[in-house]
């Protein structure tokens, strides 16, 4: 939610103004901008899965926000190597990576080789 007060119209406040949709976000910051006279109010915002969000409202009537636009690239590439093939890919936003794995047996793998297997790769992939 933003609150808002015009400090040339004798310090009243305004809103509540939602903005967001209905995700969560643990954490946020609010500048404002040098876009638009006096400047658009800007936010970036982390929801509780850990992805950045970009959000912004424009300086005059009617005050719409904008967003949220996700910040960050979402990459994926096709990998070979002999006869095995996958669709390798991840999101990248900032210094934050999501990487996705998910290990396919092939018959007869038991579950506790897959279990060993997956913190095999956990370890392996924060290594």
């Amino acid at each position: 939610m933003h609150l808002w007060r015009d400090n040339d119209a004798g310090m009243v406040w305004s809103g509540p103004a939602c903005f967001g949709g209905r995700s969560r976000y643990t954490d946020s910051t609010l500048i404002q901008s040098n876009y638009g006279a006096p400047g658009n109010v800007e936010v970036l915002a982390v929801d509780e899965s850990g992805n950045l969000y970009f959000f912004w409202r424009m300086d005059r009537h009617p005050w719409t926000w904008s967003g949220p636009f996700r910040v960050g690239t979402d990459v994926a590439f096709d990998v070979r190597e002999c006869r095995f093939g996958w669709r390798a890919g991840y999101h990248q936003a900032d210094t934050h990576v999501v990487v996705r794995i998910q290990l396919a047996p092939d018959a007869g793998i038991a579950a506790s080789t897959m279990n060993t297997l997956r913190t095999t790769w956990r370890d392996g992939i924060i290594s």
